[in-house]
């Protein structure tokens, strides 16, 4: 099995759409698209992951209701995304988050649903080969 990011999905973490848009391109770079992997794995079912809110792994999309988990420098030193971003990018969005947070400008909105980001995929390629593996799928080029 494989968890890995739908490049082709349109909807749009809020996060990165206010904060940080650079991580779009970073990640559309690196990661393949869901039919490349598929079919290097000689086919496989994709399913939707949506992550829940309250969602524990601290990975940069498990907080996209809890925003100022973003501001904790070791959350951030924790994320593949915000360490390869340079300062110049993340220090100012994350002072544009704080000051947001601070005013209240950013306020989750009350119905919120549940799980809202959808574009992370769990590939299953059981029954094709004779091991299972679990790797969160992130080819740098």
């Amino acid at each position: 099995m494989i968890f890995t990011w739908d490049k082709e999905h349109d909807e749009e973490l809020w996060f990165i759409s206010a904060y940080v848009p650079e991580i779009r391109v970073m990640e559309h770079a690196r990661f393949p698209c869901l039919d490349a992997v598929a079919e290097a794995l000689g086919g496989a079912a994709i399913w939707e992951f949506p992550i829940p809110h309250d969602f524990t792994d601290g990975y940069q999309p498990a907080f996209w209701r809890r925003p100022q988990a973003n501001l904790d420098p070791a959350i951030r030193a924790a994320s593949s995304t915000f360490a390869t971003l340079p300062d110049e990018i993340v220090e100012p969005a994350i002072r544009r988050l704080q000051a947001d947070l601070a005013s209240r400008a950013w306020a989750p909105a009350p119905r919120l649903p549940r799980a809202q980001h959808r574009r992370l995929r769990v590939v299953n390629c059981l029954g094709k080969h004779d091991r299972i593996w679990i790797y969160m799928l992130c080819c740098d080029r």
